[in-house]
């Protein structure tokens, strides 16, 4: 069997690159590690979900609490995430798109939203963080990364919350 070359240039990197934000300090580290894999050939696009309140929070006791107001605030915990997001690709030359999907319209869960956003946009790569719950708290809050993996058809990097690099170039 003979393998055949290709013309891929390894250096030039991705070339469609997905982060999903969220208003989560491993989010914030994971849109900070971004620019330095982009360059003023890549597009980026910057995902943030909107999970609908009635999923999110618990009811019983606070079943009179305004789900609308609730639905609001979200949203505009991820505009803002997606905003400061943003304002990490100044110097990148990268062409950036926003994208929010807001899970009372389009339904579902987070995980098939963002493994379908990668999948209808083409993305070579996903980027997210991930808080490494353990135990009983991973439990509760569930996670994201862990089972995208499974959906998504492209690369995934999945960032930490924590650590003790500072990203200052190009990996």
């Amino acid at each position: 069997m003979e393998l055949q070359a290709t013309n891929t240039d390894v250096r030039a990197g991705f070339k469609r690159i997905l982060l999903c934000v969220d208003p989560t300090a491993a989010s914030a580290r994971a849109a900070a590690f971004v620019p330095h894999l982009a360059n003023k050939e890549t597009r980026v696009r910057i995902v943030g979900v909107v999970e609908n309140a009635h999923a999110v929070i618990p009811l019983g006791p606070l079943a009179a609490f305004h789900l609308s107001a609730a639905n609001a605030l979200l949203l505009q915990d991820v505009e803002n995430a997606c905003a400061a997001s943003q304002e990490l690709f100044a110097s990148s030359g990268a062409k950036l798109e926003i994208r929010i999907i807001d899970l009372i319209t389009h339904g579902g869960g987070v995980v098939h939203a963002l493994a379908k956003a990668a999948q209808d946009w083409r993305a070579d790569l996903l980027v997210m963080g991930s808080r490494q719950h353990q135990g009983l708290l991973h439990w509760v809050e569930g996670a994201v990364s862990e089972p995208l993996m499974k959906f998504a058809a492209c690369a995934i990097l999945v960032l930490p919350e924590r650590g003790d690099v500072a990203w200052r170039a190009r990996p």
